[in-house]
């Protein structure tokens, strides 16, 4: 059994979790801003795709009028979001995060599915309001790292274990081999004719 490579995931976990815990210790602030930014393209970059097939259809519905609005809107908003991602912004992009997916949700008849469609939005809003809350945001970074680490720590003991017990194994089948090939000498050696 090859024992080497779990070994390396573990420690590359360990030294992750790490990281992750140092990094929300005394760069939270870089850490902050890169979602911020990360946050902003990614809702950019999906509302640019939708503003346009919306407005392909612009005339056809009313529904894709108002879609059209909401996803020119959240384009505008993102990419200030981008550049200018202070306390305030967090909360209007925040809010609009949550207004945006929950009237698309009640104009549509099923309720249920435009839900399961719109719940990146909600997610989206629900890390916002946890980066605009620093220290919720720190404790959250610093519990994913602990459990990293530790969960890095016991795979680690996990494969030690799993390395020394298939070391017993080879052992004991050559023990066993050994002891079996005495034995079956020693029969040999019985003459039965006697």
């Amino acid at each position: 059994m090859n024992t080497k490579w779990p070994l390396i995931i573990s420690f590359l976990s360990l030294i992750a979790g790490i990281l992750l815990i140092l990094m929300s210790i005394f760069a939270y602030q870089h850490i902050s801003e890169f979602i911020c930014v990360i946050i902003g393209i990614i809702i950019a970059v999906l509302n640019f795709f939708s503003m346009i097939i919306y407005a392909q259809n612009f005339w056809f519905s009313k529904t894709n009028i108002v879609e059209f609005i909401f996803s020119f809107s959240a384009e505008v908003l993102s990419l200030i979001f981008i550049f200018f991602h202070n306390s305030i912004m967090c909360i209007i992009f925040g809010s609009f995060l949550f207004i945006m997916p929950t009237v698309r949700i009640l104009i549509t008849k099923d309720h249920f599915e435009r839900f399961k469609v719109e719940m990146p939005c909600y997610f989206m809003m629900v890390l916002i309001l946890f980066n605009l809350l620093d220290i919720m945001m720190k404790v959250l970074l610093i519990i994913t790292g602990g459990l990293l680490t530790a969960l890095s720590v016991g795979l680690i003991i996990m494969a030690i274990m799993a390395a020394k017990n298939s070391n017993k194994v080879i052992t004991n089948k050559k023990k066993n081999n050994s002891i079996n090939a005495e034995f079956h000498d020693a029969l040999d050696d019985i003459d039965i004719s006697e």
